[in-house]
């Protein structure tokens, strides 16, 4: 428990000093799971490169706000059925073009499921191909909202 917990405190560190204490709570939030940790390294950079972007990292997700849209973030989501690194939640409509790696939560009689976020699709990404396809639907839906 004490060596998690330092860990914890030098991963916060660690970041303070590479210039990201703003993902300091981030890797704190997906503690132990890198592969999970570099994917949103990856689409949190991409997001800043397009245009502003909050984080809010909550007990159960991490909420990043990205223009007028929002995503709910969680690590490693085995309990689905599906083996993915991330899940990443928003409501971007056009993000169904990818296809089987994405899930409509709302289900017949408009009840929603899960209980991460309010946004209507989820994204189960497993490679960062997976990420950098659902970056480029992003991208192109914030360039046809300018």
């Amino acid at each position: 428990m004490i060596e998690k917990e330092n860990a914890e405190k030098i991963r916060r560190i660690k970041s303070i000093i590479d210039n990201k204490p703003e993902l300091a709570d981030v890797d704190s939030f997906l503690f132990g799971k890198e592969e999970a940790q570099s994917l949103f390294r990856i689409f949190y950079e991409s997001l800043k490169k397009i245009s502003d972007v909050g984080l809010e990292v909550q007990s159960s997700k991490i909420k990043v706000i990205f223009n007028k849209e929002t995503f709910s973030i969680i690590g490693y989501a085995g309990k689905t059925g599906r083996k993915c690194f991330l899940v990443i939640n928003t409501n971007i409509h056009a993000i169904v073009e990818l296809g089987d790696i994405v899930d409509d939560r709302v289900r017949p009689g408009k009840k929603r499921k899960g209980s991460i976020g309010g946004e209507r699709y989820e994204v189960f990404i497993t490679s960062e191909d997976d990420l950098l396809k659902m970056l480029s639907v992003i991208d192109i839906n914030y360039k046809n909202m300018a």
